[in-house]
């Protein structure tokens, strides 16, 4: 595969070897390009760029573009050229795309106008799908037959198909409903096939769809959660999935190419969730607007904080012990990493289909012995470090060194007890709720933990000291 850097670019074009460049760039993959084409900020050179590719190509590397630089694209694009780029992609890949630049109605009302009747047809069949649906991101390009048809016309069908994307399984429909029956390999139908005297191949017409069809499949509805449907493709080692309506007629197919973009937006997601910064998702440049994504979150944590420091503030007057303040962000510390490692576990589990609320008491149960072997090395480290800083350095009045130990390691080990549940059960319910789960990793589970540690620590210094 060729690859080619901007500065070669500019360096043919200076030196006027535009038919070497045409070849170089014909020659390499569309997501190449892309990335060529993204790293290019002057408007007028991407045009030169993409006027030395073919029209097919032109669209395949649109269709490979981000997000951000494609709005920068199609704002230098007159409907009638972004119209011929989605005319030449692949419907889901059209779709997908009409979908990241979030034209006004209007806009796209023309742009819709001037792509021809078939394609604005299948194109629009997409759009009206819920975002993130199995009906959103199949493609309604496929091979499907009767299950009457023979062999040899299966393969002339197959041979005469025009689709944007390899097919591996001629799906098999009843004949008056189109509701799916199953598939049959490509592969299986070449094997039927029977040796003339001549050597040539002629196909038997006796052997048809309905004899070979593989009844036992894995499908999706238009309606399913593109989460789900990604789970399925990875358990069952899929390539390709159908996509059948509520009354089981067959409307579509998603392959795997389309369930990998769908991995990593999701993983994007929750990655943007976990961290308390929207825009990480949304791939927002604009500082304003990031600003304004992230500090909703940050102004939670601030107020916790707040809360937090009132907490310690009742802790020292209700002992009248100074001391005691000092060790609450060792306590924090704990109970907030316990957390986070808890809830990161029961996020994955989730988003795996390994865990849900029917687990909910086994998961409680085996996060209680985590935290208490966890807490129980833990306190033991702490009340002898403790107990070194308080005897030999710091020597406050007023206090039983042992019995301000002993509230510390305590507290540590309810309280990193308390962070293995509360860091594990809050994805799970949240999940229940239809809530992301991955929204508990982030700014809510953290700060509550905070303000839990606090609150443990408290009680057990007003049980233990007073």
């Amino acid at each position: 595969m060729q690859h080619i850097q901007l500065n070669e670019v500019r360096e043919l074009v200076e030196h006027g070897r535009l038919e070497d460049l045409r070849t170089l760039l014909s020659q390499m993959d569309p997501a190449d390009v892309a990335d060529l084409v993204e790293a290019i900020d002057d408007p007028e050179e991407q045009d030169r760029v993409f006027a030395m590719l073919e029209p097919v190509m032109v669209s395949d590397v649109v269709a490979e573009m981000e997000a951000g630089p494609l709005d920068e694209l199609a704002e230098h694009k007159t409907p009638e050229e972004l119209a011929g780029i989605l005319t030449n992609m692949a419907p889901d890949d059209a779709a997908d795309v009409i979908e990241e630049l979030e034209l006004p109605t209007e806009e796209l009302r023309e742009i819709l106008r001037l792509i021809p009747e078939e394609e604005r047809s299948a194109i629009s069949e997409l759009l009206r799908y819920e975002e993130d649906s199995g009906g959103s991101i199949m493609t309604p390009e496929l091979c499907a037959l009767p299950s009457t048809t023979s062999v040899i016309d299966a393969l002339k069908a197959i041979g005469e198909a025009d689709l944007s994307d390899p097919i591996m399984q001629v799906y098999v429909v009843e004949t008056k409903t189109g509701v799916l029956l199953g598939y049959v390999n490509i592969v299986e139908l070449l094997s039927h096939s029977e040796t003339a005297g001549d050597a040539s191949h002629t196909f038997s017409k006796k052997v048809t769809l309905g004899d070979l069809v593989k009844t036992n499949y894995v499908w999706a509805t238009t309606d399913d959660d593109q989460e789900k449907i990604a789970r399925d493709f990875r358990r069952y080692n899929l390539w390709v999935m159908p996509v059948v309506d509520a009354k089981h007629r067959l409307v579509g197919r998603i392959t795997a190419d389309d369930i990998m973009d769908v991995i990593q937006e999701e993983a994007d997601e929750d990655m943007a969730k976990m961290i308390g910064a929207p825009d990480f998702e949304e791939h927002e440049e604009s500082p304003f607007k990031a600003v304004r994504m992230r500090l909703p979150w940050l102004l939670i944590t601030m107020v916790a904080g707040l809360l937090n420091a009132m907490l310690i503030d009742n802790i020292q007057a209700a002992t009248k012990i100074a001391t005691v303040s000092v060790f609450v962000p060792v306590l924090m510390a704990m109970g907030g990493n316990t957390s986070i490692q808890a809830t990161a576990i029961a996020v994955r589990e989730i988003a795996m289909g390994r865990l849900g609320s029917a687990q909910l008491g086994k998961t409680i149960w085996k996060q209680i012995l985590i935290g208490a072997m966890m807490g129980l090395v833990a306190a033991s480290v702490v009340w002898i470090g403790a107990y070194g800083v308080l005897e030999y350095f710091v020597q406050p009045e007023g206090v039983v060194v042992s019995r301000l130990c002993w509230a510390i390691a305590t507290a540590m080990f309810t309280g990193m007890v308390f962070a293995s549940v509360f860091g594990s059960v809050v994805p799970v319910i949240l999940d229940k709720l239809q809530i992301d789960p991955a929204v508990a990793s982030g700014p809510f589970v953290t700060t509550s933990n905070d303000l839990s540690a606090s609150l443990i620590y408290f009680g057990t210094c007003m049980l233990l000291i007073m």
